[in-house]
């Protein structure tokens, strides 16, 4: 758990527009202001640095903030995937931008390198890059730049998946009430009732793993959204000659040598022969008491399986939690825009026979890096009743 930063002044600046825009009523990006939280989350959790990501005003943001958004939107932006020949000054953009942040964190790591080796050796710091340093007798050039690379794809895969999946938690408690009235409950129960972000952090830190582990339909909630909008997949390249076999639905191999395999999570995670007719429908039940043995282990993989796993993934699952532990009983957010409720003559959410609101048009993702929400999570937020 000291790897995860989870110090209440991270979520101060989130709460605060939270805040904000429960008092003014208005819409506003969901994404946005994840986005920036968990890359100051990140931020902490990789170097133990302030990265200041969650100014609105880009000028006011750290170098490294508006520089690593500067190169990811090099590749929003290319919708065609043209060669880079056809496009060459948006590849030398991309490549510029790459070079100047990775040249920021590796002056990070060289300045700190003295009080990063000695704190992972005294057990003071469990950061990212302390736990890389801390057996090194020198900061060597090879060393340099291998920390560097790590803490690079850290702060793209740690922030920019877990935003999203932060996102369609948001919106499918938002639309459910039975979860969120659970969630609410549980945490009630779990960590006492009170919101106060200080006070919940205190709590998540006494005794985390057995905390963790009490929030069961919590988990459930997690599980059921990456299941349904997995922000991620993965490839893998199987060397020509190795005889490498795949085995098809009709029971028939296939030689697989030389072929790029594509994983594709969306379509996994919905095979109606795992999880049934409700295949498409979020549903956090499915992984509660018995109905959980139903579901094959390698049928659930956000985060991929086995040695080439994601390395972060206890670390976005620690930070999902704290993030929904603090907001979620505070805050009610209302979806504007795809994915708005159809309200009835008294201006009340209508229930369908799934158990959660109907809805003017489905929200949806896009390939933006990762999957997301397509218009950016519009949101409305009011301070729940009783908090």
């Amino acid at each position: 758990m000291e790897s995860l930063p989870h110090n209440p002044g991270e979520m101060e600046p989130f709460l605060e527009y939270l805040g904000q825009y429960s008092a003014s009523g208005e819409s506003f990006s969901l994404e946005r202001l994840v986005s920036n939280l968990t890359f100051d989350v990140i931020g902490a959790a990789a170097l133990e640095v302030d990265l200041n990501s969650q100014h609105m005003d880009r000028s006011k943001q750290g170098e490294i903030t508006r520089s690593f958004a500067e190169m990811l939107q090099t590749y929003n932006d290319d919708k065609t995937n043209l060669p880079w020949w056809v496009v060459p000054l948006t590849t030398w953009r991309r490549y510029m931008l790459a070079n100047h942040v990775d040249s920021l964190i590796k002056d990070i790591i060289e300045r700190k390198y003295p009080e990063l080796k000695r704190s992972a050796q005294e057990n003071k710091s469990r950061s990212i890059v302390a736990l890389s340093l801390q057996d090194t007798e020198t900061l060597t050039l090879e060393l340099l730049t291998e920390t560097a690379d790590q803490v690079r794809t850290f702060l793209f895969a740690g922030h920019d998946s877990n935003s999203s999946a932060l996102q369609w938690i948001f919106y499918e408690l938002s639309r459910t009430s039975r979860a969120l009235n659970a969630v609410r409950d549980e945490l009630d129960e779990v960590l006492g009732p009170g919101t106060d972000p200080r006070a919940v952090s205190a709590a998540l830190i006494q005794n985390a793993e057995q905390v963790f582990t009490r929030l069961n339909y919590l988990n459930a909630v997690i599980k059921e959204t990456l299941r349904l909008h997995p922000p991620a997949s993965t490839v893998r390249m199987t060397a020509p000659g190795t005889g490498f076999k795949i085995s098809l639905p009709t029971g028939e191999e296939s030689l697989a040598d030389g072929l790029v395999l594509y994983a594709c999570q969306s379509v996994i995670h919905r095979d109606p022969a795992v999880f049934g007719a409700n295949a498409n429908d979020w549903v956090p039940e499915r992984w509660l008491g018995e109905a959980i043995k139903s579901i094959p282990s390698s049928a659930w993989r956000p985060f991929e399986r086995g040695p080439r796993n994601c390395m972060g993934l206890e670390l976005a699952n620690m930070e999902s939690r704290i993030i929904i532990a603090i907001v979620a009983r505070k805050y009610d957010f209302i979806k504007t825009g795809l994915g708005e409720r159809v309200p009835d003559e008294k201006r009340f959410p209508i229930l369908n026979d799934k158990g959660q609101y109907r809805a003017k048009s489905e929200l949806y993702n896009i390939r933006s890096m990762t999957a997301k929400p397509v218009d950016g999570t519009i949101m409305k937020v009011k301070v729940a009743d009783g908090s």
